[in-house]
Parts: structure tokens; sequence; C-alpha cells
């Protein structure tokens, strides 16, 4: 596997061209300075260096914006436990003001974020095998048998169809 370059090796335009490109390569190799915008966008969206760093680039920009798995774990386990807490308004002083204090998760909110763990970790699947006696037993034969069809009862008979210009006799001419 080729050594790839790092965004500080490539050409200023291709630098350029990975800071413009926002989906549209020829609007992007236009700003970054190339002469034949069409093609040179096309083509470096062909080059491995210029997509590692459109990679490089997309993924700093989505760090810290989603949410991991192992973020999204720690986050319900705080809650299952209590140690979350949210802002809530818990009465009235004497003069019209809100008293907000921080309070736990409801037990609802706790059961939900104790589900949510469990289907992240798998634990409510069942693992079910094929086979008879022993499931693990590696399946050597398998047997097809066809089955006939039933057999349908046989149609009426439909009648014969009638000539058109049976049905619909032309009027007689008049001269």
């Amino acid at each position: 596997m080729p050594i790839l370059k790092s965004y500080d090796e490539l050409s200023v335009k291709q630098q350029r061209f990975v800071d413009y490109y926002d989906g549209n390569a020829t609007q992007a190799a236009e700003k970054a300075g190339y002469k034949n915008p069409r093609s040179m966008g096309s083509e470096n969206l062909t080059k491995p260096d210029i997509q590692h760093a459109l990679k490089t680039r997309e993924d700093r920009r989505r760090k810290g914006h989603i949410a991991d798995r192992e973020e999204r774990q720690a986050f319900w386990t705080k809650i299952l436990r209590g140690k979350e807490t949210q802002p809530a308004v818990v009465g009235n002083d004497g003069e019209g003001n809100s008293i907000v204090a921080d309070i736990p998760p409801k037990m609802t909110d706790r059961l939900k974020a104790s589900e949510l763990l469990g289907k992240s970790e798998a634990d409510f699947t069942d693992k079910l095998g094929v086979g008879g006696i022993n499931p693990d037993e590696e399946i050597t034969e398998i047997q097809i048998r066809f089955i006939d069809p039933p057999k349908r009862e046989e149609k009426e008979e439909l009648p014969k169809k009638i000539p058109f210009e049976a049905r619909f006799p032309r009027p007689a001419c008049q001269v």
C-alpha cells in the first residue's frame, strides 16, 4: 500500500481544492485556481492523497458532533444509576421567583436507559442454533423433497366466441 501524503505535503492548489471542496469538484477546482476546473476537479477526486485529505478533514469536522457507541453507553449508564441530573422547577420563593434544582431521572427514564443499554449489548437476542440435538454441530447434508402441487378441478368450458358480424349485423345500405 503506497504511503499517502499529508495535507501539508500536497501542492498549494491541491490544498485549496481540499479546502473548497463541498461536494462539487468543479467549483472547488475553479476556486483553487485550476485552468481546466471540470477535468482537474474530477481528476483530483481520483487521487488517493486528496481522497485521504478529504476524509481526514471530514473526520475532524465530525469529531465531537456525533456520539459514538461508547459515549452513548456511558450516558445511558449515568441515567440508569441516577447520576445524570436535570434542572427542574421545584417551587417558588415568597417573592414569586421559581426555585430550580437538579433532580435525578425519573424511573421511566432509568428503565428506558436500561433497555437501550441492553439492546446495545445484544442482551435481548436469542441465540438460536440450526440443527437437531446438538445445535453447534456442523450441518453436512440437506435433503430436498419436491412435493406435487394439489390438482385443480377442471374449469367449466366457456362458450365459444361468436363472430363480431353475427353479434352486430351491418344495416342494409340504400342508394
